[in-house]
């Protein structure tokens, strides 16, 4: 979508350079030229709201039914997650995921996924949770799968959370994975 308004900028930009570089002598001679531009311009508008249509899936068809997720040269599979407390006594949520790098790089889970994570529509803070590596920069080989998990600062215990992956660094629009996570089903650590 961006693409298509930064050519329908520039093509409205450019459009005075193009009228003054035609022959007119009168501004009747203007109307068939902008006339035309007209119909460009309806043209490209209804280009960019077909790519909306398709470029952003509906909610429920963003909800993987698999938790095995395909993400640009990456495959993430969430394995479980968990209700646990921080050194301060907080209440965490704790996020597992295998993590295979398909890629033809080294790589880690670190730089190459972006993991947001919402509740009651709020983003949620990352925790420090001293149970072990976390391995979200432990770098691997291509072809290798590592455990990592990521952990939250939970507003509270009871309403879901949702979260989106994605490439870290990505250009395609393509919409997020999304998951929302029932915390009555999440197991105590």
């Amino acid at each position: 979508m961006k693409k298509a308004i930064y050519v329908l900028l520039a093509v409205l930009l450019l459009t005075p350079s193009i009228v003054y570089a035609q022959d007119f002598t009168t501004w009747e001679d203007l109307i068939p030229y902008v006339q035309q531009l007209e119909t460009r311009i309806t043209n490209l508008e209804a280009q960019i709201n077909t790519e909306d249509e398709t470029a952003s899936p509906k909610a429920e068809e963003q909800i993987s039914g698999s938790p095995d997720t395909q993400i640009g040269e990456y495959t993430v599979v969430l394995k479980k997650f968990t209700l646990a407390k921080d050194s301060n006594g907080e209440d965490i949520l704790n996020v597992y995921f295998d993590y295979t790098n398909n890629s033809s790089e080294t790589d880690s889970f670190g730089f190459s996924i972006k993991a947001d994570v919402f509740q009651n529509g709020i983003e949620m803070e990352p925790a420090y949770f001293s149970a072990g590596n976390s391995n979200l920069i432990t770098k691997i080989r291509p072809g290798s799968t590592i455990e990592v998990f990521k952990s939250f600062k939970l507003a509270d215990k009871t309403n879901p959370v949702e979260l989106e992956l994605s490439k870290l660094i990505d250009f395609s629009g393509k919409a997020p994975v999304l998951y929302v996570l029932d915390l009555s089903q999440a197991s105590e650590e």
